[in-house]
């Protein structure tokens, strides 16, 4: 990875990245990987978890009880050692007190209102807040200047990232407002795949066995403004923009600027000096407020970085529409459907080969290849389930 620096009349070429920033890349790649072996059907949150850190922004989950957001957040911090940490559930009960510290009785005595924030929030560089929407107005709005501004009581605060897991989506408007807070939004679900639910049952506890110093961290974040962009991902972001606006989906150009960044971090966490089309990918995460809009986005994004990749989406909606007509077929109560299960079998496996001859395309960017080939292992799956519950094969 190298760039021109100029020196007097001269150019010089020097690496963005040093020797021992290299090794950090190459420590989070080997944490990524003991992670989403044990974080099954959670590459993606993976990836965000580093980005947000490295880009100093905030990331939250959404999704139902029991699906690991909360252990995957606990474990992906231990990998870390020297950083400051504050974890902390929310209601609607929680005090600031609790979050920022009490008020120091001696200042108070001379009339000076300044809480003491040992061990509290403002002294954290990462910060887990669970379900952080049932907090009150009067928590969220503490929270702001922390998150946007690094500051609390007039002074600078070590604050790098917030993460947070919650079961709900937030509806009250003032909690909405707080909400766009988070640069990145992921829905987490339960397990797909069977093979991998079964891998679930025989996994223990998780052990951390790469670490990363805070001052490693700390000297790799530093770069992330010196990554390249080049005129192709300014002209498909643009491109996204358009296309979300006709569909009424208008993130604001702050949430542009902060997914910018955060493709940076992404391509200095892949060892590159410029980003690239497939970094555009995490910008689902990103775009979207509402999620009935994620399935939206999610489409013109693909649309944007590769056509192929939009029709693999394609076809795989057919298939699950296919899987939707075949669910309450009862093959026992009437035989006559056996025919109708055999043709949506055939179907399946039709879209499924054709997924495969898409993801073969040597042009393919590595992404948008890696969720081709899950998709088509999600179709072969879905074929197998309905041939063991409506023929018994």
């Amino acid at each position: 990875m190298v760039q021109a620096k100029t020196k007097g009349t001269e150019i010089e070429l020097v690496e963005l990245l040093t020797e021992p920033e290299k090794e950090t890349v190459s420590k989070i790649k080997a944490i990524a990987q003991q992670l989403n072996g044990y974080f099954l059907e959670r590459e993606d949150y993976v990836d965000l978890l580093f980005i947000s850190r490295l880009a100093k922004q905030h990331v939250v989950s959404f999704g139902p009880p029991g699906t690991g957001k909360s252990y995957l957040i606990v474990s992906w911090n231990t990998h870390f050692t020297g950083s400051r940490n504050f974890s902390y559930q929310l209601n609607k009960f929680t005090v600031p007190e609790e979050i920022f510290g009490i008020f120091s009785l001696p200042k108070m005595k001379l009339e000076k209102y300044e809480r003491v924030v040992t061990d509290k929030l403002p002294e954290a560089e990462i910060a887990y807040l669970d379900e952080v929407f049932n907090a009150n107005t009067s928590v969220l709005n503490m929270l702001n200047e922390p998150m946007n501004e690094r500051a609390f009581q007039g002074k600078n605060v070590p604050l790098e990232t917030i993460q947070s897991a919650t079961n709900f989506m937030p509806e009250e408007k003032t909690t909405v407002a707080f909400y766009d807070r988070f640069t990145w939004r992921i829905m987490v679900d339960y397990l797909h795949e069977a093979r991998n639910f079964e891998k679930l049952m025989r996994l223990g506890k998780y052990a951390p066995s790469e670490f990363i110093t805070k001052e490693e961290f700390a000297s790799l974040q530093q770069k992330v403004d010196l990554v390249q962009v080049p005129a192709a991902v300014y002209a498909a972001i643009s491109k996204m923009r358009e296309m979300l606006r006709i569909q009424n989906i208008v993130p604001s150009d702050r949430r542009f600027l902060w997914a910018l960044r955060g493709l940076k971090a992404r391509a200095l966490l892949n060892g590159r000096e410029s980003c690239s089309q497939d970094d555009l990918w995490i910008l689902k995460y990103a775009l979207w407020s509402d999620p009935k809009d994620v399935a939206i986005v999610e489409s013109i994004i693909m649309k944007c970085i590769d056509p192929d990749a939009a029709r693999i989406k394609e076809i795989f909606d057919q298939a699950v529409d296919v899987e939707k007509q075949l669910r309450p077929l009862d093959v026992d109560k009437d035989p006559k459907l056996f025919a109708d299960v055999k043709e949506g079998l055939n179907k399946l496996t039709k879209i499924a080969d054709a997924i495969a001859e898409l993801r073969s395309s040597p042009i393919m960017i590595p992404r948008v290849r890696q969720v081709a080939e899950t998709l088509e292992r999600n179709v072969r799956e879905m074929k197998e389930n309905i041939k063991k519950q409506k023929l018994g094969d």
